[in-house]
């Protein structure tokens, strides 16, 4: 995944992303869980929260804008490094491996969901 992931980030921040699926709103209130202070996400919720009130798609966001907000494509930032919380890396530092910190979204996305 984590492969898959930095393949993507690697594209210009123009580069428009369209899921398959209107899942904008439950994702950025999963990432308003991990960083919840997180202005660009809070700027993006109340977005797609008046394009869904409208019936109006949310789709596409560009990768500039997804990197602002989206936890998946964060595992790199120490604001979210900090929030998933401390750990072994895989060079016996304090930090978790980017691979650790995505496993751990992915878990903590899945309790999300079964709420």
């Amino acid at each position: 995944m984590l492969s898959s992931l930095d393949t993507v980030l690697g594209l210009g921040d123009d580069t428009l992303l369209w899921p398959g699926h209107e899942y904008a709103e439950e994702n950025l209130g999963f990432a308003g869980v991990v960083e919840p202070e997180n202005l660009a996400r809070e700027r993006k919720m109340q977005w797609v929260q008046r394009q869904r009130m409208e019936r109006k798609s949310t789709c596409p966001s560009t990768l500039g804008e997804e990197r602002s907000y989206n936890p998946f494509l964060r595992t790199h930032c120490p604001v979210l490094q900090e929030a998933l919380g401390p750990g072994p890396g895989p060079t016996g530092d304090d930090g978790c491996s980017r691979a650790q910190l995505l496993e751990r979204l992915r878990q903590l996305k899945d309790l999300h969901k079964s709420k």
